[in-house]
């Protein structure tokens, strides 16, 4: 953990130095998700007025990196409307996280293909879940930071049976 955290900070130093500006993300989250408010000591402990597991704009800032959080009314907002969202701020940021799940009236497919493969940083792009190898596209996150600890604790799944429990864009598919 450490280790990883320390070379992302120094890679935002290194971004900042050679572009003039630090690296952005811009993270879109539509309503309030239903996983953030479960618990409520968990959201005490971890979660902020924008629903989130931490605050993604302070530990963004602390390590070098330009956060924008969008919060969008759930009852409100259409597919058109968070594509709208999406299409505004891609040019203007490095990376960009779509908070999910949607209300049921939001079509993810459409909104998870505007995020441009190589600003998509959850891997939920149909190219980062189908060209896993393509460097330009992020492979799903968890699984992504699952191998990298591993790496970076000496642990080599060659061999070994493992199971990940769960389905979605950001955990893959089974």
């Amino acid at each position: 953990g450490r280790k990883v955290m320390e070379e992302a900070r120094h890679s935002a130093i290194q971004f900042a130095q050679s572009h003039g500006r630090k690296p952005s993300l811009a993270v879109i989250t539509v309503g309030t998700l239903k996983r953030y408010t479960h618990a409520s000591r968990r959201v005490q402990l971890y979660s902020n007025h924008s629903q989130s597991w931490f605050t993604k704009t302070d530990t963004g800032r602390a390590n070098g990196f330009d956060v924008t959080e969008i919060q969008l009314d759930a009852e409100t907002t259409t597919t058109d409307k968070l594509l709208s969202e999406i299409y505004k701020i891609r040019d203007k940021v490095d990376g960009i996280q779509i908070m999910w799940p949607f209300p049921p009236h939001i079509d993810s497919a459409r909104v998870f293909n505007a995020v441009p493969v190589e600003k998509d940083v959850d891997g939920i792009h149909y190219i980062g879940q189908t060209e896993l190898g393509k460097e330009d596209a992020y492979p799903p996150v968890t699984p992504a930071a699952a191998m990298e600890l591993m790496k970076e604790y000496g642990v080599n799944p060659r061999g070994k049976h493992a199971v990940v429990v769960g389905r979605s864009p950001i955990v893959g598919s089974p």
